[in-house]
């Protein structure tokens, strides 16, 4: 499948860009929030999971590893934030968080 994800790089490259453009509004000098209003942790939570996604389109374990960091701060924020109705993307993040690593030390491995 190294074609198909040479077709895809381009849209996941914007769709990466598009989600951290828009996460970094959310940041306080410069890092990820603890906590953001109300009324947009839908927004902000569900952009992070696409990110988190995007970055696990790739096969380079750099960008495995940026998928891994995402699921742990999403997974960390909604740990210590109750956010209702993310109860399917936090059991969904908690999987991925069990199965990257085991993807990257699989890419390692080639």
């Amino acid at each position: 499948a190294p074609r198909l994800e040479a077709r895809l790089e381009p849209y996941v490259s914007e769709a990466v860009r598009a989600h951290t453009s828009f996460l970094e509004r959310f940041d306080h000098e410069g890092k990820p929030p603890l906590k953001v209003d109300e009324e947009s942790q839908t927004a902000y939570i569900t952009s992070r999971m696409q990110l988190a996604r995007a970055c696990g389109k790739r096969s380079e374990v750099g960008r495995l590893r940026e998928a891994l960091r995402e699921y742990e701060r999403i997974d960390a924020y909604l740990t210590h934030n109750e956010v209702k109705g993310m109860e399917q993307e936090h059991r969904m993040c908690r999987e991925m968080l069990e199965l990257l690593p085991r993807r990257i030390y699989d890419v390692n491995a080639r």
